[in-house]
């Protein structure tokens, strides 16, 4: 069985129509303009197995196939559009694999830097919404919680964690939950449990006051930790 020649556009973007059998081979295309993909278009890149597919759905659809033996369902980047008018909100979807039906498998994002050990050559996730302070800006996890903020590295001297407050009248962080009469509770009333525990230990943190004046002298502070308190 041959093969088709090579094929160029030379219209200079102009539409064109390119088809075939599923018999036949194209093994070199090139595309001075663009590609178009007409209704329930597809472009893949394998039949079967580690595949991208590429496809003119509703929305604009990016398929991964992953070619694990369990694979069933396969990782996809689309565009999506909720809600309309003044709630209409535009976004990009990212969803990882699943196998077996059951298990999701991971969505990892790798940072590669010219030394994992140097703390001067630093990877990044940089996200920065455009706007003014009065639009608030949200990383919202749901049904995942966090487990595991992870510095692995013994001799980098950086902080696992660094919170930094520009609106100087608002909190670092908020505390929301459901306090009741145990104690076992995420948020437990003092009214309930006057008597504090024993302190047991103390957690390291380092402030940096950025007020001119009379600031709080910056370094490592120490919040005490107690035992379980009782009433």
């Amino acid at each position: 069985m041959g093969v088709w020649p090579a094929l160029q556009d030379t219209l200079a973007g102009a539409a064109k129509a390119i088809t075939g059998k599923a018999s036949q081979v194209l093994y070199d295309l090139r595309v001075n303009g663009k590609i178009t993909l007409g209704q329930n278009g597809v472009i893949q890149t394998a039949a079967s197995g580690a595949q991208v597919l590429i496809s003119s759905n509703t929305s604009a659809f990016i398929r991964l196939f992953s070619g694990a033996a369990g694979e069933s369902q396969e990782s996809t980047i689309y565009t999506a559009v909720t809600g309309s008018g003044a709630t209409e909100q535009a976004q990009l979807v990212i969803n990882g694999p699943a196998m077996d039906g059951t298990t999701f498998g991971d969505v990892l994002i790798s940072l590669i830097s010219a030394s994992e050990d140097d703390s001067s050559s630093v990877a990044k996730i940089h996200m920065e919404a455009p706007g003014d302070s009065s639009q608030v800006s949200e990383v919202e996890i749901v049904n995942m919680p966090v487990k595991i903020i992870h510095n692995s590295f013994t001799s980098n001297g950086q902080p696992t964690l660094t919170l930094e407050q520009e609106d100087v009248d608002e909190d670092f962080i908020s505390f929301i939950g459901t306090s009741d009469t145990s104690a076992d509770r995420a948020l437990v009333d003092a009214a309930n449990f006057t008597t504090p525990g024993a302190i047991k230990g103390w957690l390291k943190v380092l402030v940096i006051d950025e007020q001119s004046s009379s600031p709080i002298v910056d370094g490592d502070y120490y919040i005490p930790f107690y035992a379980v308190p009782t009433a």
